[in-house]
Protein backbone atom coordinates (compact mmCIF):
# COMPACT_ATOMS: atom_id res chain seq x y z
CA UNK A 1 0.00 0.00 0.00
CA UNK A 2 1.41 3.55 -1.06
CA UNK A 3 1.96 6.40 1.01
CA UNK A 4 0.94 9.83 0.02
CA UNK A 5 1.22 13.26 1.10
CA UNK A 6 -2.32 15.35 1.18
CA UNK A 7 -2.50 19.15 1.26
CA UNK A 8 -5.32 20.56 2.61
CA UNK A 9 -6.89 23.83 3.42
CA UNK A 10 -6.34 24.99 7.13
CA UNK A 11 -10.06 24.92 7.73
CA UNK A 12 -10.08 21.06 6.36
CA UNK A 13 -6.99 20.45 8.88
CA UNK A 14 -8.87 22.33 11.89
CA UNK A 15 -12.17 20.28 11.32
CA UNK A 16 -10.53 16.94 10.79
CA UNK A 17 -8.60 17.79 14.43
CA UNK A 18 -11.30 18.68 16.27
CA UNK A 19 -13.31 15.58 14.86
CA UNK A 20 -10.52 12.77 15.69
CA UNK A 21 -13.57 10.26 14.83
CA UNK A 22 -13.40 11.17 11.47
CA UNK A 23 -10.88 9.34 9.10
CA UNK A 24 -9.58 10.97 6.09
CA UNK A 25 -7.83 7.77 4.64
CA UNK A 26 -11.04 6.04 4.21
CA UNK A 27 -12.98 8.62 3.17
CA UNK A 28 -10.35 9.30 0.38
CA UNK A 29 -10.44 5.74 -0.10
CA UNK A 30 -14.25 5.75 0.02
CA UNK A 31 -14.02 8.53 -2.68
CA UNK A 32 -11.43 7.32 -4.66
CA UNK A 33 -13.94 3.72 -5.20
CA UNK A 34 -17.02 6.06 -5.95
CA UNK A 35 -15.18 8.05 -8.53
CA UNK A 36 -13.94 4.18 -10.42
CA UNK A 37 -17.07 3.35 -10.29
CA UNK A 38 -18.79 5.83 -11.77
CA UNK A 39 -16.10 6.04 -14.56
CA UNK A 40 -16.31 2.32 -15.01
CA UNK A 41 -20.21 2.67 -15.30
CA UNK A 42 -19.74 5.97 -18.01
CA UNK A 43 -17.58 3.47 -19.72
CA UNK A 44 -20.13 0.86 -20.17
CA UNK A 45 -22.74 3.60 -21.05
CA UNK A 46 -20.57 5.05 -23.36
CA UNK A 47 -19.70 1.84 -24.86
CA UNK A 48 -23.84 0.88 -25.05
CA UNK A 49 -24.43 4.11 -27.05
CA UNK A 50 -21.67 4.02 -29.08
CA UNK A 51 -23.59 -0.31 -30.17
CA UNK A 52 -26.79 1.41 -30.51
CA UNK A 53 -25.53 3.93 -32.87
CA UNK A 54 -23.68 1.89 -34.88
CA UNK A 55 -26.74 -0.27 -35.35
CA UNK A 56 -28.76 3.07 -36.19
CA UNK A 57 -26.09 3.97 -38.89
CA UNK A 58 -26.33 0.14 -40.60
CA UNK A 59 -29.80 0.40 -40.97
CA UNK A 60 -29.86 3.91 -42.07
CA UNK A 61 -27.35 2.59 -44.73
CA UNK A 62 -29.76 -0.37 -45.87
CA UNK A 63 -32.15 1.40 -46.12
CA UNK A 64 -30.76 4.44 -48.20
CA UNK A 65 -29.53 1.22 -50.09
CA UNK A 66 -33.01 0.00 -49.92
CA UNK A 67 -34.58 3.45 -51.50
CA UNK A 68 -31.86 3.85 -53.95
CA UNK A 69 -32.93 0.30 -55.42
CA UNK A 70 -36.61 1.50 -55.27
CA UNK A 71 -35.57 4.18 -56.94
CA UNK A 72 -34.21 2.45 -60.06
CA UNK A 73 -36.57 -0.15 -60.34
CA UNK A 74 -39.07 2.76 -60.62
CA UNK A 75 -37.07 4.32 -63.12
CA UNK A 76 -36.85 1.47 -65.12
CA UNK A 77 -40.76 0.50 -65.14
CA UNK A 78 -41.19 4.40 -66.13
CA UNK A 79 -38.37 3.90 -69.15
CA UNK A 80 -40.77 -0.10 -70.52
CA UNK A 81 -44.10 2.18 -69.91
CA UNK A 82 -42.56 5.16 -72.53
Amino acid sequence: MAIKTLSIPEDLEKFLEENPDLSPSKMLQSKIIEIKENRRLNFEELAKVMKQRNFIERKLQEANEEIDRLKQENAQLVQQKA
